[in-house]
């Protein structure tokens, strides 16, 4: 499953839907993430169901469930299934009303080296080097005890198309 991701292009260049205007983005100067890792902020398209906007925001990886009572506390998965992300309750509202593309320059993928360890890194990206989407879901937590957004405000998490092996 993706678990590091490549955003090192500039924000314009990760405008890869039609809409999205980054000229006046806040993130025009967002740093480059060679190695972007779960926990990590990453920038991700999303839009307004109001007001049909589009932008582009940054979204820390690893999901926190609107209705966990504590942020610090379980797992905060950083990938979700195709095949169960529409029925398990982690995923379940996120996948209804607030899905959102991670526009990446690629991906890394390991594989086993036979007799040792460690495994070997791959880089994947587009033969051309241009950003590609991947499909993602972006939650809203609250403090259940005062109602307002607190740490990390906006989470994200990567869908695996298909099952890995």
């Amino acid at each position: 499953m993706c678990g590091r991701v490549i955003q090192s292009s500039a924000p314009f260049r990760l405008a890869i839907v039609d809409g999205l205007d980054t000229r006046d983005s806040r993130v025009h100067n967002y740093p480059s993430r060679w190695n972007g890792a779960p926990s990590q902020e990453l920038l991700v398209i999303r839009r307004n169901h109001d007001t049909g906007e589009v932008s582009l925001d940054p979204l820390r990886w690893g999901l926190i469930p609107y209705w966990c009572d504590d942020p610090k506390g379980g797992r905060k998965p950083i990938n979700a299934k195709c095949e169960t992300v529409r029925t398990l309750p982690t995923f379940r509202d996120a996948y209804r009303l607030r899905r959102c593309i991670v526009p990446v320059d690629g991906f890394f993928e390991w594989k086993a080296i036979k007799g040792q360890k460690a495994k070997q890194p791959y880089a994947v990206g587009m033969k051309d080097g241009i950003p590609f989407g991947i499909g993602g879901l972006g939650e809203n937590w609250k403090d259940p005890a005062t109602a307002t957004c607190c740490w990390p405000p906006l989470s994200i998490v990567v869908l695996v198309a298909v099952p890995c092996s």
